[in-house]
């Protein structure tokens, strides 16, 4: 069972419906499309689920189990007509086996919905169950995703095939966007690229035309390459569009240059997994990425813990719940870390004083999750730590503030 959020913000209502691919990825963009949403009620349901073999049927009847807890909730909310329109929704989704949800599950699954529309995402890491109804989404299962601790994404390319993944520290999957074409000769296939490029007659003066010229022993199998990976760069940079993730190239030793100077996403890692890995299940490729990404995961993090430790000597961090939660309510948050795992359930009251709840009541608030929202909402940063990595105090959370404490802070 979840618990009721009180909180609420005045922008945009409207939330955008889900087209075209199955897996729509979730970004930095999404997520501020969502603290900026807000609705008399808005419901958040995130639970794990099964990626393959029979247990995959439970994802369908975990949901509806779900789904009957948030009708509990749904109940006590003032505008009943708008309830039962938007518990219907989410019901139909429950009960419909073929529907898209069920397709291509990932380590979780996140619905959010209002009575106007709902939004769904398979997460590449597995999310406790739980429903929140409120005026405003329940974010915070979502953070790690998106922040510079958690992902990655790696495409393998041979002549053969084309896999595109989605990474964390702890797990992959493999991604099936409909735009990306599965070889060479499907990409050559497509209309807009059947014609043949001319590099050896009609010069270019183009990139394409100095890695032909670069490659020059195979002739037209050069010239396909290139197609082939223009094609790539088109169905690559239209479904990672907004990511700022680190994307790794899986290949054999020579295609990496010609990928390189082709495709255009900005955060091409320098460094590629070589070989061929047609035949080589997601799982044992993930160790082979992560040696390549850790590194960048690493300084962004560390980046963050070093600029808070630094900034305690300038009185600039806060680690208590109330004053913190005044200070990013004020936009004073530059970086937030959050113990991962935690909660703090309680209620704010209109001066912005705090009353903790030792159990979350129905009326709870996750504190931390007002934080974050609100962090977010000013542009500061938002990182979920584990344990080992939080700096040494004794709390869930610590802040580093763009003013002293007491002026961020003061009532």
């Amino acid at each position: 069972m979840g618990y009721r959020k009180a909180a609420s913000n005045s922008l945009a209502r409207k939330m955008r419906a889900l087209n075209g691919d199955t897996y729509v990825i979730l970004t930095k963009q999404t997520v501020n499309e969502l603290v900026r949403q807000s609705a008399e009620t808005c419901v958040s349901l995130y639970m794990p689920s099964h990626q393959a073999g029979r247990e995959q049927r439970q994802n369908q009847i975990r949901f509806k189990n779900l789904v009957a807890d948030a009708e509990e909730l749904l109940a006590h909310e003032p505008n009943a007509a708008e309830a039962n329109i938007l518990l219907g929704r989410i019901q139909h989704i429950a009960e419909d086996k073929d529907h898209v949800i069920w397709q291509h599950p990932a380590s979780g699954l996140a619905v959010l919905a209002t009575p106007q529309d709902i939004r769904f995402f398979h997460l590449p890491v597995e999310v406790k169950e739980q429903v929140h109804v409120g005026e405003r989404f329940y974010l915070k299962p979502l953070l790690p995703i998106i922040q510079s601790d958690g992902r990655y994404f790696a495409v393998a390319v041979s002549q053969k095939q084309v896999r595109l993944f989605e990474g964390t520290r702890n797990s992959i999957r493999e991604l099936h966007p409909k735009s990306l074409p599965s070889d060479l000769e499907d990409a050559l296939n497509i209309d807009e690229y059947v014609s043949t490029l001319q590099f050896h007659s009609h010069p270019h003066g183009n990139s394409a035309e100095a890695i032909y010229h670069g490659h020059g022993g195979a002739g037209n199998d050069d010239a396909e390459i290139v197609q082939f990976f223009h094609r790539l760069d088109d169905a690559i940079g239209n479904f990672l569009s907004g990511q700022t993730d680190p994307l790794i190239f899986i290949g054999v030793e020579e295609l990496f240059p010609i990928f390189k100077e082709c495709v255009k996403y900005p955060h091409l890692a320098e460094e590629a997994v070589e070989g061929n890995f047609d035949d080589v299940p997601a799982e044992t490729l993930h160790q082979s990425v992560l040696e390549k990404v850790q590194p960048y995961f690493d300084r962004q993090i560390d980046g963050a813990i070093e600029s808070i430790e630094e900034a305690y000597r300038r009185d600039r961090v806060c680690s208590d719940v109330e004053p913190l939660l005044r200070a990013a309510e004020r936009g004073a948050v530059d970086t937030l870390l959050l113990r991962k795992g935690a909660s703090c359930w309680g209620q704010l009251d209109v001066d912005g004083h705090v009353e903790v709840h030792d159990e979350p009541q129905v009326t709870s608030l996750d504190l931390l999750d007002e934080a974050a929202f609100e962090t977010l909402t000013s542009g500061g940063k938002v990182f979920i730590l584990e344990d080992d990595r939080f700096p040494e105090i004794d709390s869930p959370c610590a802040a580093l503030l763009r003013l002293p404490v007491q002026a961020a802070t003061a009532n």
